[in-house]
């Protein structure tokens, strides 16, 4: 809490925004409300209610331009009633990002923002930085995989990489378990 998270993923759909909303459903287990920054008109309501978030604790805003947005975005991180804030930015400088870092440390609550991949090669004030990539599920699996690589964090744990099965009929996110190396067979050699 008070703090960013960066969810850098370069295709759409491939799980960022879902795991940013369970990310902003356990802060809003300390109470508040979600903020969701939505200038494109892509957020669906009804996802966040079937993930378990109340939609009379989601505050859904639709500025008309990217100032807007940001202003939006900050006067809702600095809010000490809301527990988390989603937004999605193609484009942060440098000011714009310790502005909204600021405003979250101000606020208390959790700041989520959407990025393209490429936003990987810009500074960050996130405390912590995600990168999302889609991974080809085997056929029975019935959820979609995604690969989550942690790139920042506070406490040097970067480079940890997970397999998550994000099953959104079931509204449930699973650890892929690594498999076992499968056994070999003890070669024989005969002798000469």
């Amino acid at each position: 809490m008070g703090s960013l998270v960066e969810w850098l993923t370069a295709v759409p759909g491939s799980g960022a925004g879902t795991l940013a909303l369970l990310a902003a459903r356990e802060a809003l287990r300390a109470g508040g409300v979600l903020v969701v920054c939505d200038p494109r008109g892509e957020f669906f309501p009804a996802a966040a209610d079937e993930w378990g978030i109340s939609l009379d604790r989601v505050v859904l805003l639709r500025p008309r331009s990217r100032a807007d947005a940001l202003w939006a975005c900050d006067q809702a991180l600095r809010c000490s009633g809301v527990s988390a804030t989603l937004c999605d930015f193609d484009v942060l400088n440098d000011r714009e990002f310790r502005r909204l870092q600021l405003a979250a440390e101000e606020g208390g609550g959790l700041g989520l923002l959407l990025r393209p991949a490429k936003a990987c090669r810009e500074p960050s004030w996130a405390d912590v930085r995600w990168s999302v990539k889609p991974q080809v599920a085997p056929a029975a699996v019935r959820g979609r995989w995604v690969n989550i690589q942690l790139l920042r964090c506070r406490g040097g744990t970067e480079g940890t990489a997970l397999l998550l099965e994000i099953d959104d009929a079931a509204h449930v996110v699973h650890l892929v378990p690594k498999l076992a190396p499968a056994a070999t067979a003890p070669r024989r050699f005969r002798a000469g």
